[in-house]
């Protein structure tokens, strides 16, 4: 019976401590967690730089961007090449059409001026023979009326007879007039007809040389683009090829990679961790059990227990921390 009560004081005795360790609340150490676990990181970091430096990274030798350089067409485009050579061509048309003018304008402004002299010459001609006539009327007349003749029939018929002449001698000369004139005009015709001819044939001809430069330059573009564009194609098949093989090397090596990790894994669960990988994890490790056994023993099983943040940090070490706790 003594022995039976001294068993009950003793179960009750470790109750009641159980009790009071489970009312620990493990969140107010969740601070101190994350700042240990930025220690952690540190130190994983470290480790990491570490094996990436003794890395060799296949992109390094096949970098994204190739290099290759594309060609890219610099010249004048189509409609830059019609309206550059339509301005040349325009240009140097205008310049003969205005010697064309110029020449055309001096030999009509003679003919002209041929023509207004021969109307002044004209008028004056039949002012002198206005004038003749009219005197030798006058003497006629006075000639009759001196010998008693000044109401006979010859007198009339002499009056009749100049006015006659004088009609035929004006008529005369506005004839000679108009034939002039007539030869003039018909001169004038012909070389209006002749500018004509030589503005046609100046814009046939220019026109024929802007075609023809025109088509010239054109070909020649077509050329260099053609020739681009070959060029551009041998680039864009080299880049493809240049790309799978890349892809080709990068998934070599990952698959060469996640190999190498299968074996040391397989082999770290059963060696464990050797060289500065083991140093590494050791120091993961010490500074795990460091925090944590600074803690209540409930506290720092539940913080501890079913953390995946902590197992991934310490690896095949987290059984050592969980053993660590549970001994404290």
């Amino acid at each position: 019976m003594i022995l039976m009560g001294f068993w009950d004081k003793l179960n009750q005795l470790f109750s009641k401590k159980d009790d009071e360790e489970k009312e620990v609340d493990p969140s107010q150490y969740l601070g101190s967690q994350d700042e240990m676990y930025g220690a952690l990181d540190k130190i994983k970091s470290e480790y990491d730089a570490a094996v990436e430096a003794g890395k060799h990274n296949v992109e390094d030798d096949w970098p994204e961007d190739p290099g290759y350089k594309y060609l890219e067409y610099e010249g004048a485009s189509k409609d830059e090449i019609v309206n550059s050579t339509a301005a040349k061509y325009d240009a140097l048309l205008a310049d003969k059409l205005a010697d064309i003018l110029v020449e055309y304008k001096g030999k009509s402004d003679l003919l002209e001026a041929d023509k207004v002299g021969l109307q002044e010459s004209a008028e004056s001609k039949k002012q002198d023979i206005e004038e003749g006539v009219k005197q030798e009327k006058r003497a006629a007349s006075n000639k009759l009326t001196d010998r008693g003749m000044g109401r006979s029939s010859v007198y009339y018929e002499t009056d009749k007879a100049y006015d006659a002449a004088l009609d035929g001698a004006l008529g005369d000369v506005d004839a000679a007039l108009k034939s002039d004139s007539a030869k003039i005009d018909m001169l004038l015709e012909q070389l209006a007809a002749q500018k004509k001819q030589s503005e046609d044939e100046l814009n046939t001809a220019y026109s024929q040389k802007k075609q023809a430069e025109t088509d010239a330059l054109i070909d020649e573009m077509n050329k260099q683009l053609s020739t681009i564009e070959k060029y551009n194609n041998t680039i864009k098949s080299k880049t493809v090829k240049y790309l799978a093989d890349r892809n080709k090397a990068i998934r070599k090596q990952a698959e060469e990679e996640a190999k190498a990790a299968r074996e040391q894994a397989k082999f770290e669960a059963m060696y464990g961790y050797t060289g500065d990988k083991k140093s590494n994890y050791d120091k993961r490790l010490q500074t795990a059990i460091d925090f944590y056994t600074s803690l209540p023993k409930e506290a720092a099983i539940k913080l501890v227990n079913n953390n995946p943040t902590i197992a991934g940090y310490l690896g095949h070490y987290y059984s050592r921390l969980v053993s660590a706790v549970s001994d404290m």
